[in-house]
């Protein structure tokens, strides 16, 4: 895994791109260093940030969505902005238990704020699937898959949450 700081970035942020992403998650994964979390995040409400106050505005709270995500997971997880709005983590090594919880609940507080400028104001929050490879393997396809059907579900729930994938 000693080739990270060649793969590609995304312009804007700065993450790995989406195709970085799936590479060094598979690579990862084909080792057998050990399992994982994949988090699929989604800046609720994006669009209307974007018309509301700009696509310059949207995509400075991209800008500091992937610092705050720099400096909330390790150095050596795998964070990356795969499309839009959408954020892709894999972190090294966690497994589920009542902490990944409540630090997963600690990021969705620290993404939200307020955007106000003029008479407009809008709440920036963001929604949060996980999977686990413990419950779902460590096909990327799948755990990806996983995460983004927890994150429809939180989505549901209420945004700005955090939903774990389970098997219905």
């Amino acid at each position: 895994m000693g080739i990270i700081m060649n793969e590609k970035r995304d312009r804007l942020t700065g993450l790995f791109d989406k195709d970085s992403c799936v590479r060094l998650v598979r690579e990862y994964l084909s080792e057998e260093q050990g399992g994982g979390v994949a988090i699929v995040l989604d800046i609720d409400n994006f669009k209307k940030i974007n018309s509301l106050f700009g696509v310059e505005r949207g995509d400075q709270v991209l800008k500091e969505t992937a610092e705050i995500l720099k400096e909330f997971f390790q150095e050596n997880d795998i964070i990356s902005r795969i499309q839009g709005d959408q954020f892709v983590i894999f972190a090294k090594d966690c497994r589920h238990n009542t902490g990944l919880d409540i630090r997963l609940h600690e990021l969705c507080t620290t993404l939200e704020r307020e955007l106000t400028e003029d008479e407009n104001t809008c709440l920036v929050t963001a929604s949060m699937g996980v999977a686990i490879t413990e419950d779902v393997g460590t096909d990327f396809d799948r755990i990806y898959q996983a995460a983004c059907e927890a994150l429809d579900q939180a989505k549901k729930e209420g945004k700005g949450s955090v939903q774990f994938y389970s098997k219905r």
